[in-house]
């Protein structure tokens, strides 16, 4: 029971808001948690728990304080937006799209609610439904260039599409500009794409997003350098523990560079009535980390990763987790999860960065994306760090090739499902009827059945690309 009085929560709850400032989350929601137990109508120490339960990971609890704090406090935005967001990483697609309209109920006007409505219907690979939620957004705020790019993120133009002309009306306008005209050019880049358009043409808006993105998040090649070296150094130091023969955990990890095929792999494996899909989980980083830093035991990761996935996903025992920098932990994993099952996924540098140079990702993510000279670099340590792992770890990951996936479906998904650990089912091969959430930016290309239009995308854009594969000839890295 709490040590304070009902006049103190005040004054706790203050002392509570200092620590999660300061990032003793574990202290504060102590707090919080003795706050509801002395005064359970508290909506706000309901929330605050919520918030960091979120934060960690932890998306049951956080759902249920947040419910509560809903429950003493109904229509609260801020409550309301924290539930739906909690939804919507916990893949409850549908419940997630309930509650952004209960935002929207409440707040009326806002845009954000009906774009993470639009997201979540991608996600489920609702296309339509998605760009109508993209459209509604559009009509509330004309002039915001991501919200275009959203749109004709579920839009397919063709020859005509009046909606290229509205872009490049607003685009010479003026009106647009930073980020705004920078998300501007992706979609104009991509809405010529599709409906035809010269590759010049394409290319000036696409040099011109990439131009404006760069400036924003420079790409630090010494910093990456460095990182990835000491990043070695901790690994290599890991003992090597015995393997375990528990059934109750046994996690699949597929990885890559983006764009490399990691979403179509993952995507057939979770076909697998076994298997479950858990995406990019980002969970092995964080809880290696104190192990790299010394301040926990190696015997305590492959426990301590099993708990943070099941906090994030309900499995029986087999979970794929697709976390694209996953391919930095091979020898970790080695180690400290001997025999857990890594698949590393290969593509023809040309197109995967070439694919690559085409996206947004989110803020600060992959600065290397928006230079074609950052994209070499940032592919020759990629090769050099699994060069490494597979020199230092024999044996510890299988490699996959897309395009012999994509020429040899049934052999290669054959060989994946073996690398896994399982038994062959042919629900494998009708991955793109799987409904599972997608959150990867392949969430539309994994619904369709395989085919070769992406291979060979570099050629039409061969004269633009040069700088690029004249860089990658001299490193070696194009493929025999």
């Amino acid at each position: 029971m709490p040590t304070f009085r009902m006049n103190d929560i005040p004054a706790v709850f203050r002392r509570a808001r200092q620590l999660q400032a300061d990032g003793q989350l574990g202290e504060a929601c102590a707090l919080y948690e003795d706050i509801v137990a002395l005064r359970p109508q508290t909506a706000e120490a309901h929330y605050e728990i919520g918030r960091i339960r979120h934060r960690t990971g932890d998306l049951g609890t956080a759902l249920k304080a947040l419910d509560l704090a809903r429950k003493h406090r109904p229509g609260e935005p801020a409550v309301l937006i924290e539930r739906a967001q909690v939804l919507s990483d916990a893949g409850q697609i549908d419940a997630a799209i309930d509650a952004h309209r209960e935002v929207q109920r409440a707040v009326p006007g806002a845009v954000g609610p009906h774009v993470e409505i639009g997201l979540l219907e991608q996600r489920a690979g609702r296309r339509d439904r998605a760009e109508a939620a993209f459209t509604a957004a559009q009509a509330l705020r004309p002039q915001d260039g991501e919200l275009y790019r959203l749109r004709m993120s579920a839009h397919r133009s063709e020859p005509g599409d009046p909606l290229i002309e509205e872009m490049r009306g607003l685009y010479r306008s003026g009106r647009a500009s930073g980020t705004t005209r920078a998300s501007l050019c992706f979609a104009l880049a991509g809405a010529l794409e599709q409906s035809g358009a010269e590759p010049g043409e394409v290319w000036r808006y696409l040099e011109e997003g990439n131009a404006l993105t760069r400036a924003r998040f420079p790409y630090d090649r010494a910093a990456r350098e460095a990182e990835d070296k000491a990043h070695i150094k901790a690994s290599a130091a890991l003992p090597r523990l015995p393997r375990s023969e528990t059934s109750s955990f046994h996690p699949v990890f597929v990885t890559g560079m983006p764009r490399s095929g990691t979403t179509l792999v993952e995507q057939m494996l979770a076909s697998h009535p076994e298997v479950t899909g858990g995406g990019e989980m980002a969970v092995v980083g964080p809880t290696l980390r104190p192990v790299l830093a010394g301040s926990a035991a190696p015997q305590g990761f492959g426990p301590a990763l099993e708990a943070a996935m099941r906090r994030r996903a309900c499995f029986d025992r087999v979970i794929t987790d697709k976390s694209i920098q996953g391919y930095r932990n091979i020898g970790a994993l080695a180690a400290l999860l001997p025999g857990a099952p890594i698949l590393v996924i290969y593509r023809d540098p040309r197109d995967q960065l070439f694919s690559i140079f085409r996206q947004v990702f989110r803020e600060g993510r992959h600065r290397y994306a928006y230079g074609l000279d950052d994209l070499v670099h940032a592919y020759k340590a990629y090769r050099a760090m699994v060069d490494l792992w597979r020199e230092a770890a024999p044996g510890a990951f299988t490699e996959v090739s897309y395009e012999r996936l994509v020429a040899e479906p049934e052999p290669q998904a054959r060989r994946i499902v073996e690398a896994a650990g399982l038994a062959w089912d042919p629900q494998v091969m009708a991955f793109h009827e799987n409904r599972r959430d997608v959150r990867t930016l392949s969430q539309s290309q994994v619904r369709e059945p395989l085919n070769t239009r992406s291979i060979g995308a570099w050629k039409r854009y061969e004269a633009q690309l040069a700088p690029m594969l004249e860089a990658l000839e001299a490193e070696g890295l194009l493929p025999e």
